[in-house]
């Protein structure tokens, strides 16, 4: 998952970076009070954004992956007051959910860091980059929608013939949203 903070730039220049930054990790801890309930593991914070993961195996349940998104949004909405009063705005958040193999390996010879590499991270980066072209909270693969169960509790509108950069062959992709 691709978590990243909707209209970044704006909110930053409105309350200022300290502001900023301190909101950020308001919302980071608020998220992190929650990963391990849904057996997510966050692998970065890039600036706003977070990278969760998933060992993804025949037990595992994806739908998780899908409620703790919106169990986050609901969170932040909760706090709505505290965000007002404190930084003049309700952080949200757009998202993408991709799945696949990838590759783990340890980088850098001063500064080390273990690293993920793999199509899933850059098809995941470009999905989550079209939420606001498609007005969406949260975009899911085709890969990963056609792996999940039947979930009662949200609606999946599917768009199709999406261009990926960097992809020759078009894709779907679909809308999640809570019902």
């Amino acid at each position: 998952m691709f978590l990243d903070l909707s209209s970044s730039t704006t909110i930053a220049e409105k309350i200022g970076h300290l502001k900023f930054s301190l909101m950020l990790q308001e919302c980071f801890q608020k998220l992190s009070s929650i990963i391990l309930d849904y057996e997510a593991e966050i692998y970065q914070f890039v600036g706003d954004e977070a990278v969760l993961t998933w060992k993804i195996n025949q037990r595992s349940n994806l739908e998780d992956c899908v409620s703790l998104y919106f169990h986050f949004t609901q969170i932040l909405i909760h706090h709505k007051d505290q965000f007002i009063k404190k930084y003049d705005c309700v952080p949200q958040f757009k998202a993408s959910l991709h799945m696949g193999k990838v590759t783990m390996t340890l980088v850098g010879d001063i500064k080390t860091e273990i690293v993920f590499h793999g199509d899933v991270l850059n098809t995941a980066a470009r999905i989550q980059s079209l939420c606001n072209l498609y007005k969406s909270h949260l975009l899911i693969s085709n890969t990963f929608y056609s792996k999940l169960k039947k979930m009662e509790n949200y609606n999946f509108h599917s768009i199709q013939n999406v261009s990926l950069t960097g992809k020759k062959q078009t894709t779907t992709i679909y809308n999640v949203i809570l019902k």
